[in-house]
């Protein structure tokens, strides 16, 4: 009988409990282990929230991603929320349930061997294979290709997708709407 008295208010606290701490100030914990997952550094400069039941869940405000030989980011996003299954984890393994990044920015500089600095990745804490992602939605993205041949600079905006992969190193579904140079596109993609 206490030991179900016990579950009981420990759950509780779980769920109400993460009302009343302030998630910001943790914000360096969180850029050092996303720079660690992702390989590049992560910087948040708006809000965090955290939750724990019924499934983890993260959410960011105002981030950027990376950085360019110019200093600009190579990433910017204006709000990042995550869900993730928890007992994955136990094994070593991420299983993200839900992703929704809203209005990223992405810029991609290709450098003169045709290298792009998004592959110059640091250590990463979670091999990219364990990591399954069932849903990432995407609203509202832009990208921005500099560096092609002749100075030639690509352009996207209005970017919707979702996303899915069995591991981050495939295979992968992706089905995407946006605009390129100002024409509509559609794009479908499998690996």
């Amino acid at each position: 009988m206490i030991f179900g008295g016990l579950i009981v208010v420990a759950l509780f606290a779980a769920l109400i409990a993460p009302f009343f701490i302030d998630w910001t100030a943790y914000r360096t914990a969180f850029e050092r282990e996303a720079t660690r997952i992702l390989g590049q550094p992560v910087h948040v400069a708006g809000t965090a929230k955290v939750r724990i039941l019924p499934l983890p869940s993260v959410t960011f405000t105002d981030l950027t991603v990376g950085e360019n030989p110019d200093g600009t980011p190579m990433m910017t996003v204006e709000s990042f929320s995550m869900h993730a299954e928890l007992m994955p984890f136990l094994s070593g393994q991420v299983r993200i349930v839900d992703m929704l990044l809203q209005k990223p920015d992405l810029s991609v500089t290709v450098g003169e061997g045709g290298t792009v600095a998004w592959t110059a990745r640091k250590e990463l804490l979670v091999d990219p294979g364990k990591v399954h992602v069932e849903n990432l939605k995407i609203e509202d993205g832009s990208l921005r290709i500099e560096g092609l041949a002749g100075g030639r600079v690509i352009r996207g905006d209005g970017f919707s997708a979702h996303v899915s992969a069995q591991s981050l190193v495939g295979p992968w579904h992706i089905d995407a709407t946006g605009n390129i140079d100002g024409v509509p596109v559609a794009v479908g993609l499998s690996t």
